[in-house]
């Protein structure tokens, strides 16, 4: 096949891509068959290296799931908003798989995890159906969402969390220790016992720094009165 061939194929499988982006493409063709032609390979070496050029052609205009998921999680990313209307939703995409390093097509199917933090249940409520019912940005694309809320919020609004943070502080204040509560849009079991009705503090654990981090520690001078608020709070919330 010759290049005048080889490039006139290509660019009818071509149609239906941006002119600007057609040009672009068979430029490219081009130019492998001037760099290869320096060679001494002839024109029908070189397109019978490069392959069908309908089948280029296919491949070029195939659909990036890529490129589709990646303005996902930026659209996904911006949605993250802090105390609006006393509300806190975070959102963050941890990973993005989609296509193969070692092949050079244009990647398909891919998949997007993302964790989301609510601040209130009517919050988680409203974002997860959105997320149930995302739309894609490319048409030809389709967009599918798994999993969902595993993990109810927090509600530090709760009446029984609230009485049982002002005994912790009172029991605190006793033993010469000042307590200053925050929610901090994690998750542990705590979740799940608030959730519950069960009136809960979470995190009355030692003072130290770096969570999570192979530089984490605890303050041990802080092990006695800390272990101490914690016996006694309990204490007290046993008696009522």
């Amino acid at each position: 096949m010759s290049r005048a061939l080889f490039i006139s194929q290509l660019r009818q499988g071509l149609r239906g891509l941006e002119p600007d982006e057609i040009d672009d493409i068979c430029a490219d063709y081009e130019s492998h068959f001037a760099d290869a032609g320096e060679t001494g390979r002839s024109e029908t070496e070189i397109a019978a290296a490069l392959g069908n050029p309908a089948q280029l052609a296919r491949e070029w205009r195939a659909e990036s799931g890529l490129r589709e998921l990646a303005k996902q999680a930026v659209r996904l990313e911006d949605l993250t908003f802090y105390d609006k209307n006393n509300e806190t939703l975070t959102v963050a995409c941890t990973c993005l798989e989609s296509g193969n390093a070692i092949w050079p097509t244009i990647p398909g199917d891919g998949k997007l995890t993302i964790d989301v933090r609510y601040s209130s249940e009517q919050l988680a409520n409203t974002y997860d159906a959105f997320f149930k019912n995302l739309t894609s940005f490319n048409p030809k694309v389709r967009v599918e969402t798994k999993g969902g809320i595993n993990k109810p919020p927090f509600d530090k609004e709760n009446i029984g969390n609230k009485a049982l943070y002002k005994r912790a502080i009172e029991v605190a204040a006793r033993l010469g220790i000042e307590l200053k509560g925050e929610v901090v849009m994690g998750g542990s079991d705590g979740n799940f016992t608030s959730a519950v009705g069960c009136p809960t503090l979470d995190g009355l654990g030692m003072t130290g720094d770096f969570v999570h981090n192979p530089k984490e520690y605890i303050n041990l001078d802080c092990v006695p009165p800390r272990g101490a608020m914690v016996a006694e709070l309990a204490l007290r919330t046993l008696e009522g």
